[in-house]
């Protein structure tokens, strides 16, 4: 359908010009396929992490393999070394294993009384020794008494004889907690990571870190996120839409869902980003070009009311007005509120919204972009790849209260190939 439509809100006129919508996707259909920047950050920041547990490990392999004993003086400097250059906090203890398959030498002191235990018919450790290279194992319970994962190298000596591995036991919750913390500081998303057997190893919900997607009552209800995980488990790159929980027991909502891989020595973590889609539009577009939208903004930065409340730093005053402007313009993915001094305050939806998101820092290349448009003082619109999804166009004006200069009001109009 088509139409023509004039909103008066709080004294401010609105003409939203024509809407059209793209029909819904399927259940978990597939969407925009490319990438989004903050989940190839975050994918980097965790693999990053990964390879330097790796280098660690194949580094104090050859400095062992020189060693008569794997449980002496020089074994445990080199392990309590080895601990010690990890830092994060996801390393919970180092050790060495002997041909046999029993533990060695651990540190730190506090897991030495579990030296000598045998773990040879952990996955892992069969795994080591039937191919004498390194592993990464599955997230499951250790000795030490706790869930964990387990990433050792073989310590090969002379002839190539396999003489025992050096382990680094990790908490994957921390360790990915640890990568992504800085990344998605202030974007309107969550990421969760999931072996392909359905192991959820992080959630920013704690509750949900260690069930399995594809088992857990918990996730039964969900048929969406059920066949979307299927997917997941299978293809290391994509995304689809799934519908859950947002905070309470009761609010169900849909999501945007992109994933990537990340992993050691064929053993793969799922890292999925997750986006709630505002009013449970997934497909909705705008067509109000970008002069439009430049125009539409003139008239909300030109209310005194507004200029006032913004001056006053009055979210919710400001916010309402977003809304309404929202409202004026079906099909905006967002309209936000950046000040003088580069923070992305806040806008409408939320969960298109960046929050106290510091553009200064160019945590990538758009958003220096955006701030030469705000620090110029002047209206600007640009094509500008989102952090959470796709390509924008962004229609940036400027606002000022009497002589001060309040940053810029910016409206998000996606890209038809990424709207659909």
């Amino acid at each position: 359908m088509h139409f023509m439509k004039t909103l008066i809100i709080a004294g401010l006129v609105f003409s939203t010009g024509l809407l059209w919508t793209i029909p819904a996707g399927s259940e978990a259909g597939d969407t925009d396929q490319r990438i989004p920047q903050a989940l190839v950050k975050a994918q980097s920041e965790i693999q990053k992490n990964l390879d330097n547990l790796n280098t660690s490990l194949e580094i104090a392999a050859r400095d062992l393999a020189k060693e008569k004993s794997l449980n002496s003086r020089r074994v445990h400097s080199i392990l309590g070394k080895l601990c010690a250059d990890t830092r994060g906090g996801y390393v919970v203890d180092c050790c060495t294993i002997d041909p046999a398959g029993r533990i060695a030498a651990m540190e730190p002191e506090t897991y030495q009384p579990h030296e000598g235990a045998d773990i040879a018919k952990q996955e892992q450790v069969v795994r080591l020794h039937q191919t004498k290279l390194p592993v990464l194992s599955l997230n499951m319970p250790m000795v030490e008494g706790f869930d964990a994962v387990d990433v050792e190298w073989p310590i090969i000596g002379e002839r190539q004889a396999l003489k025992g591995a050096v382990s680094i036991l990790i908490k994957p919750e921390v360790l990915v907690a640890v990568a992504i913390g800085p990344v998605i500081e202030g974007l309107p998303v969550n990421i969760w990571v999931m072996q392909k057997n359905g192991r959820i190893l992080y959630d920013v919900h704690k509750d949900e870190i260690g069930r399995d997607l594809f088992t857990d009552p918990l996730y039964k209800p969900y048929g969406q996120l059920l066949a979307l995980g299927k997917k997941i488990a299978d293809e290391p790159t994509g995304s689809g839409f799934y519908e859950y929980l947002k905070e309470g027991p009761n609010d169900v909502v849909k999501k945007l869902a992109h994933w990537t891989t990340v992993g050691l020595h064929g053993t793969e973590w799922r890292v999925v980003m997750a986006q709630v889609v505002a009013g449970g539009k997934e497909a909705e577009a705008s067509t109000i070009d970008s002069k439009g939208m430049i125009s539409q903004l003139r008239v909300l930065t030109s209310n005194q009311g507004f200029r006032q409340s913004m001056a006053a730093g009055d979210e919710n005053a400001v916010t309402r007005i977003f809304r309404r402007f929202c409202m004026a313009n079906p099909g905006l993915y967002s309209v936000q509120w950046i000040d003088a001094k580069g923070i992305n305050r806040f806008g409408y939806p939320p969960e298109n919204s960046l929050r106290n998101y510091d553009m200064r820092l160019g945590k990538c290349p758009e958003d220096l972009k955006l701030m030469e448009a705000v620090d110029s003082r002047k209206e600007a619109i640009l094509d500008l790849a989102l952090l959470e999804r796709g390509m924008g166009v962004f229609s940036v004006v400027p606002v000022t209260f009497g002589d001060r200069y309040l940053g810029a009001v910016y409206a998000i109009q996606l890209k038809a190939e990424t709207a659909k």
